[in-house]
Protein backbone atom coordinates (compact mmCIF):
# COMPACT_ATOMS: atom_id res chain seq x y z
CA UNK A 1 0.00 0.00 0.00
CA UNK A 2 1.43 3.38 -0.92
CA UNK A 3 2.03 6.28 1.46
CA UNK A 4 -0.50 9.12 1.67
CA UNK A 5 0.31 11.90 -0.79
CA UNK A 6 0.20 15.59 0.13
CA UNK A 7 -1.95 17.89 -2.00
CA UNK A 8 -1.53 21.58 -2.77
CA UNK A 9 -5.18 22.57 -2.88
CA UNK A 10 -7.31 24.65 -0.50
CA UNK A 11 -6.81 22.10 2.26
CA UNK A 12 -3.05 22.23 2.09
CA UNK A 13 -2.62 19.98 5.12
CA UNK A 14 -4.90 17.26 3.74
CA UNK A 15 -3.45 13.95 2.62
CA UNK A 16 -4.84 11.73 -0.07
CA UNK A 17 -4.68 8.01 0.22
CA UNK A 18 -5.50 5.06 -2.00
CA UNK A 19 -8.38 4.40 0.42
CA UNK A 20 -10.43 7.46 1.50
CA UNK A 21 -9.37 11.01 2.21
CA UNK A 22 -10.89 14.24 3.44
CA UNK A 23 -11.29 15.25 -0.19
CA UNK A 24 -12.96 12.01 -1.22
CA UNK A 25 -15.73 11.70 1.35
CA UNK A 26 -19.01 10.20 0.20
CA UNK A 27 -21.80 12.69 -0.39
CA UNK A 28 -23.54 11.40 2.71
CA UNK A 29 -20.67 12.60 4.92
CA UNK A 30 -20.15 16.37 5.09
CA UNK A 31 -16.50 17.46 4.90
CA UNK A 32 -17.38 20.61 6.87
CA UNK A 33 -18.55 18.36 9.73
CA UNK A 34 -15.21 16.58 9.68
CA UNK A 35 -13.20 19.80 9.73
CA UNK A 36 -15.46 21.38 12.39
CA UNK A 37 -15.19 18.34 14.64
CA UNK A 38 -11.40 18.15 14.26
CA UNK A 39 -11.04 21.88 15.01
CA UNK A 40 -13.20 21.53 18.12
CA UNK A 41 -10.85 18.85 19.46
CA UNK A 42 -7.47 20.45 18.81
CA UNK A 43 -7.17 21.15 22.53
CA UNK A 44 -7.03 17.40 23.15
CA UNK A 45 -4.19 17.03 20.67
CA UNK A 46 -2.31 19.90 22.31
CA UNK A 47 -2.89 18.30 25.72
CA UNK A 48 -1.22 15.09 24.51
CA UNK A 49 1.75 17.03 23.13
CA UNK A 50 2.21 19.07 26.32
CA UNK A 51 1.80 16.01 28.53
CA UNK A 52 4.67 14.17 26.82
CA UNK A 53 6.83 17.10 25.69
CA UNK A 54 9.69 16.01 27.99
CA UNK A 55 9.78 12.60 26.26
CA UNK A 56 9.24 14.02 22.77
CA UNK A 57 11.97 16.60 23.31
CA UNK A 58 10.14 19.62 21.86
CA UNK A 59 10.39 18.03 18.43
CA UNK A 60 8.29 19.44 15.63
CA UNK A 61 6.43 17.31 13.18
CA UNK A 62 3.28 15.67 12.01
CA UNK A 63 1.14 12.75 13.10
CA UNK A 64 -1.30 11.34 10.55
CA UNK A 65 -4.23 9.50 12.12
CA UNK A 66 -6.42 7.14 10.13
CA UNK A 67 -9.95 6.41 11.32
CA UNK A 68 -13.38 5.33 10.15
CA UNK A 69 -16.54 7.38 10.79
CA UNK A 70 -19.64 5.25 11.34
CA UNK A 71 -23.14 6.25 10.18
CA UNK A 72 -23.97 7.04 13.83
CA UNK A 73 -21.06 9.51 13.94
CA UNK A 74 -18.80 7.41 16.14
CA UNK A 75 -15.14 6.83 15.37
CA UNK A 76 -13.66 3.35 15.02
CA UNK A 77 -10.47 1.69 13.76
CA UNK A 78 -8.22 4.54 14.89
CA UNK A 79 -4.55 4.10 14.02
CA UNK A 80 -1.38 6.13 13.69
CA UNK A 81 -0.43 6.03 10.01
CA UNK A 82 2.69 8.18 10.22
CA UNK A 83 4.45 10.00 13.06
CA UNK A 84 7.44 12.23 13.67
CA UNK A 85 8.03 10.49 17.01
CA UNK A 86 7.85 6.97 18.38
CA UNK A 87 6.90 7.82 21.97
CA UNK A 88 4.16 5.20 22.50
CA UNK A 89 2.37 7.01 25.33
CA UNK A 90 2.05 10.17 23.22
CA UNK A 91 0.69 8.21 20.24
CA UNK A 92 -1.70 6.28 22.50
CA UNK A 93 -2.96 9.60 23.89
CA UNK A 94 -3.67 10.82 20.33
CA UNK A 95 -5.51 7.59 19.43
CA UNK A 96 -7.63 7.68 22.60
CA UNK A 97 -8.51 11.34 22.02
CA UNK A 98 -9.66 10.70 18.43
CA UNK A 99 -11.75 7.71 19.57
CA UNK A 100 -13.86 10.16 21.62
CA UNK A 101 -14.73 12.37 18.65
CA UNK A 102 -18.35 12.40 17.51
CA UNK A 103 -19.65 13.46 14.11
CA UNK A 104 -23.13 14.18 12.76
CA UNK A 105 -25.32 11.13 12.15
CA UNK A 106 -26.07 10.21 8.56
CA UNK A 107 -28.53 7.81 6.90
CA UNK A 108 -27.92 4.21 7.92
CA UNK A 109 -27.32 3.24 4.31
CA UNK A 110 -24.53 5.83 3.99
CA UNK A 111 -20.89 4.93 3.60
CA UNK A 112 -18.47 4.71 6.50
CA UNK A 113 -15.43 6.53 5.12
CA UNK A 114 -11.86 5.86 6.13
CA UNK A 115 -10.16 9.24 6.51
CA UNK A 116 -6.62 10.35 7.27
CA UNK A 117 -6.17 13.49 9.30
CA UNK A 118 -2.79 15.23 9.79
CA UNK A 119 -1.93 16.97 13.05
CA UNK A 120 1.00 19.39 13.23
CA UNK A 121 2.90 19.63 16.53
CA UNK A 122 5.45 22.09 17.82
CA UNK A 123 4.95 24.82 15.20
Amino acid sequence: ESEPQKTDNLLSETYLSPRKSLLDLPRTRDQADLLRTAAAHMGGMQYCYQRFIDRIGKSRGQVIVGFTITTTGEVKEVEIVESFTDVPEFLDCIVEAVKRWRFDRIAEDGEEPRVFYPFEFGY
